[in-house]
């Protein structure tokens, strides 16, 4: 992701797809560990 572009506030396709992708490996990492191992990760 760009600095530059995060400072200028604009948010470029790609940014946003990166960002949703990133959430969606998230939910799957909480998806597969036990709640307790959320804080260790």
């Amino acid at each position: 992701m760009n600095n530059t572009d995060l400072i200028r506030g604009s948010f470029s396709q790609r940014s946003v797809f990166e960002l949703q992708s990133y959430l969606r490996n998230l939910r799957d990492k909480i998806r597969i560990f036990p709640m307790e191992n959320i804080f260790l990760l």
